[in-house]
């Protein structure tokens, strides 16, 4: 299929899975997502990590990397790592892809080659479709942006992460963000 076509969420579901590649539906626009560095892989891992613990801790929903999530007619996006509430996994069919609805929050952890506007297209759609915060994180930053739903798009709070530049955990804080 040429990724220049417009396709729908349906059309989307029905193209065959390419061993290492993922897609993403942006608009009706099919875009390549890149596979995550060793880098990326452990932040997202140390993230999901505290994550996890404190949503289990707390009986709030769950955790998952890499799922589909609808977040209109058009639009798929797989964040790197996504809060469920409980109340939203109640109207999900765990075996079917994408998940309806935004995840309550969603994090993306980027890389130099990332394009702020395709971040911030990103961090629009999560909110618009009922994210209640994105998360963006990587390697090159020391901190954790975190976007909130407003009537405007601004960032909400800067947080140190707890991890030094060569990966080491500097401090255990059951949020990256807060």
């Amino acid at each position: 299929m040429n990724p220049a076509n417009r396709i729908t969420v349906e059309e989307f579901r029905k193209l065959p899975e390419e061993p290492g590649k993922r897609f993403e539906l942006d608009d009706g626009k099919l875009a390549a997502k890149p596979s995550l560095t060793f880098r990326q892989s452990f932040i997202r891992q140390q993230i999901a990590e505290h994550l996890r613990d404190f949503v289990k801790k707390h009986r709030l929903g769950e955790i998952t990397l890499g799922t589909d999530f609808r977040l209109g007619p058009k639009t798929v996006r797989n964040p790197d790592i996504a809060f469920v509430t409980t109340q939203h996994l109640k109207s999900i069919d765990i075996d079917v892809s994408p998940a309806p609805g935004a995840p309550a929050l969603a994090v993306e952890i980027v890389s130099p080659e990332h394009s702020l506007e395709d971040l911030m297209a990103r961090i629009r759609q999560y909110l618009t479709a009922g994210s209640l915060a994105v998360w963006r994180s990587g390697w090159f930053i020391q901190a954790c942006v975190w976007w909130k739903s407003t009537t405007r798009l601004v960032p909400a709070r800067w947080s140190n992460l707890p991890y030094s530049k060569s990966g080491e955990r500097l401090a255990d804080t059951p949020f990256p963000c807060r």
